[in-house]
């Protein structure tokens, strides 16, 4: 995805858990993060454009007709190292 108004390319992670008593955005430890940057990195080398980028998350809690929806921007910054 990408915020074309500020030219920031968006890489999203996108989790949903059935129980609202459980946040979804826990389940993306460290290890999911080192993956997402890994991935991100390797799609930007092969860009032709250098775009600014960052990593949200967005969270669904609930059932199909009661759910609460969360969006976070910024939600991590990459490590200093992938591997």
């Amino acid at each position: 995805m990408s915020d074309e108004v500020r030219n920031v390319m968006v890489f999203v992670e996108v989790k949903a858990r059935k129980d609202d008593s459980v946040d979804p955005a826990d389940a993306v430890d460290s290890k999911k993060i080192r993956r997402l940057v890994r991935a991100a990195e390797s799609y930007l080398k092969m860009q032709s454009h250098d775009f600014e980028y960052r990593f949200d998350i967005i969270t669904v809690s609930g059932n199909p007709t009661d759910f609460v929806l969360d969006h976070i921007k910024d939600a991590f910054l990459p490590p200093l190292t992938t591997r």
